[in-house]
C-alpha cells in the first residue's frame, strides 16, 4: 500500500514540473516574441524617422538649389514661398518652403530699394521642409541661408593699393577692402590729438598679410596695428582679392544724346532736379531736367574729355566720365541720406571711364583755407591705377576735413594730407548702406576670384550665400 501511493506521489511531482517548465518556456518565449516585436518597431521607427529626415534633406538640397537659381532673388516678407512636392520612389515625399526674412520689405517680388532695414549687407532665408514617408512618418528640417551682397557700391572704401597712410585724422564708418597693403601712422600725444592712428568704424580686410606701419611708436613702442589705429569691427589680413576695376560694360550706350557731351564739361546740380551744363558747345549754360535712364557722359575727344561736377542733386544720377572727374566745390543731395535713410536721391561719380583719370580735388584758394568739403556720392576711378588726389597737398595749408558720404574704389588716395597732418585734408567718410543693395543707375558688380555671384536684376548687384 506504501508503494502504491509513493509512486503516484512521484508522478503528480513530474507533471507538475512539466507544466511549470511549460509555463516558463511559454513566458520566455512571450519575452523574446514581445523583445522581437518591440525591437522589430523600433528599428522600424528608427528606419522611418531616417527616411523622413533624408526626405527632409532632400527637400533643403531643392531649395537650396531653387534659391541660387532664382534672379533676381525672391522676396515675399512675413510670408512663404512654397516650391511645390518632390516625389521619391517608394520612400514619401518632401514638400519645401523658403520664408523670406520679414525685416526686409519687398516691392514688385523684387527688393524695394528705398529700405535698408536689418543688416544692410545681407537678405536672409529660413529653407524649411517636411519630409513624409510612404507609411505617414514625419520629419522636418530648417537650415539658416544669409545672401550678401557685393557691389562697387557695398563699401565705404575699396582701394586696389590702398591709401599712403591713414593718419589720426582719418576716420571711415563702413566696410574697407583693399587688394594691397594698408599703410597706417600715427603720432604720440601729447604734441598730437589725444588718440592714436585711424579709426576704423566697419569691418577691415586687405589681401597682403600684414599692415605697413610708420610714425612714432605707441602703445608702449608696440608694432601691432592696434597701435597705429583703432579697430572696431577687427580686421582680418591675407584674404583673396576681389576683381579690379569694376566691369561698366556698355552703360553709356544708348543714351540721348542730348546728355552726352565732348571735351571738358561743367555740371552743376540744382536743387529742383535739374542740372545746368557749360560745354565748348554750348554758347551758354543749358539748363536740362535729369536723364532718365538717369545716365550722362562726358566723352574724351581732342585731349580733353574733364567733368568738373558740383552742386545739390534731387534724382537719381550717374555721371560718367571718359577722364577726370574734379570736385571744386560741395556736393550734396537735396534729401540728406544721413537724416533720412530712405531718401531716393544719389548720385554716382564715374571717372576714367575710356582714359586714365583720376578724382581730383583741386587747390580752389591757394593762398587760404578752403574749410571743410562735403562730398554725397559714390567715387569711382575706373581704371586700376585711378586715385583720389588732393592738388598741392603739401603745400596747402590745413583746410579742414573732407567728408565722403557715399563709397569710394579708387586704386588708391595719393594725397589728402602730408604725412607730419600740418596740410591737406583729413578724411571722414561714411558708407551709405542704401548703395549696397541699389547702387546709383548702371553702377557695376564686384566679384570674388573664387566665389560665383548670381546677378540681381532689379537692383543691378549681385549676391552670393554668407559663411
Amino acid at each position: 500500500m506504501t508503494a502504491f501511493h509513493g509512486g503516484a506521489g512521484k508522478k503528480g511531482m513530474a507533471l507538475i514540473m512539466a507544466i511549470f517548465s511549460l509555463l516558463i518556456l511559454g513566458i520566455l518565449a512571450g519575452g523574446f516574441m514581445t523583445s522581437s516585436v518591440t525591437e522589430y518597431k523600433m528599428s522600424f521607427n528608427e528606419q522611418e524617422s531616417m527616411s523622413a529626415g533624408q526626405l527632409s534633406e532632400a527637400g533643403l538640397a531643392y531649395g537650396y538649389q531653387w534659391l541660387q537659381n532664382q534672379d533676381p532673388a525672391p522676396c515675399q516678407a512675413g510670408g512663404s514661398i512654397p516650391l511645390g512636392s518632390i516625389s521619391v520612389v517608394s520612400c514619401g515625399t518632401t514638400n519645401p518652403v523658403i520664408y523670406a526674412d520679414a525685416a526686409n520689405d519687398c516691392s514688385e517680388g523684387g527688393f524695394d530699394c528705398s529700405d535698408i532695414g536689418g543688416d544692410d549687407r545681407t537678405w536672409k532665408y529660413i529653407i524649411h521642409a517636411d519630409g513624409t514617408t510612404a507609411h505617414g512618418t514625419q520629419g522636418a528640417t530648417e537650415i539658416d541661408v544669409s545672401v550678401g551682397y557685393d557691389n562697387s557700391s557695398c563699401y565705404a572704401q575699396f582701394f586696389e593699393r590702398c591709401q599712403a597712410y591713414f593718419g589720426d585724422y582719418d576716420v571711415v564708418k563702413g566696410p574697407v577692402h583693399c587688394n594691397g597693403q594698408m599703410w597706417i601712422a600715427n603720432k604720440n600725444p601729447p604734441d598730437y590729438p589725444p588718440w592714436i592712428g585711424a579709426r576704423f568704424w566697419g569691418p577691415v580686410s586687405q589681401h597682403h598679410n600684414s599692415f605697413k606701419k610708420g610714425g612714432e611708436s605707441g602703445c608702449g613702442g608696440g608694432t601691432e596695428p592696434e597701435c597705429f589705429a583703432t579697430f572696431y569691427e577687427g580686421y582680418e589680413t591675407g584674404v583673396d582679392k576681389i576683381d579690379y576695376p569694376p566691369d561698366f560694360g556698355n552703360v553709356v550706350d544708348g543714351i540721348d544724346p542730348n546728355y552726352v557731351w565732348e571735351k571738358n564739361t561743367r555740371i552743376l546740380l540744382h536743387a529742383d532736379g535739374t542740372i545746368a551744363v557749360w560745354n565748348h558747345a554750348l554758347a551758354d549754360s543749358t539748363v536740362m531736367p535729369i536723364p532718365i535712364p538717369g545716365v550722362c557722359h562726358v566723352e574724351f575727344t581732342g585731349g580733353e574729355g574733364d567733368a568738373d561736377v558740383s552742386g545739390t542733386l534731387n534724382g537719381q544720377l550717374t555721371i560718367v566720365v571718359d577722364r577726370n572727374i574734379i570736385i571744386q566745390d560741395d556736393i550734396l543731395l537735396a534729401d540728406d541720406p544721413r537724416f533720412n535713410p530712405h531718401c531716393d536721391d544719389m548720385l554716382g561719380l564715374v571717372a576714367a571711364y575710356k582714359r586714365d583719370g583720376d578724382i581730383i580735388i583741386p587747390d580752389v584758394n591757394p593762398l587760404g583755407v578752403d574749410g571743410d568739403r562735403i562730398i554725397q556720392a559714390y567715387l569711382i576711378a575706373l581704371r586700376s591705377d585711378g586715385k583720389l588726389d588732393v592738388v598741392n597737398c603739401t603745400g596747402r595749408d590745413r583746410e579742414g576735413i573732407l567728408y565722403m558720404y557715399g563709397g569710394l574704389v579708387v586704386a588708391e588716395i595719393t594725397a589728402t594730407e602730408d604725412w607730419h597732418f600740418e596740410h591737406g585734408y583729413g578724411t571722414d567718410t561714411t558708407h551709405d548702406k542704401r548703395g549696397c543693395r541699389c547702387p546709383p543707375p548702371g553702377f557695376p558688380p564686384l566679384k570674388d576670384h573664387n566665389q560665383p555671384i548670381t546677378k540681381v536684376s532689379k537692383c543691378e548687384g549681385s549676391w552670393r550665400e554668407v559663411y
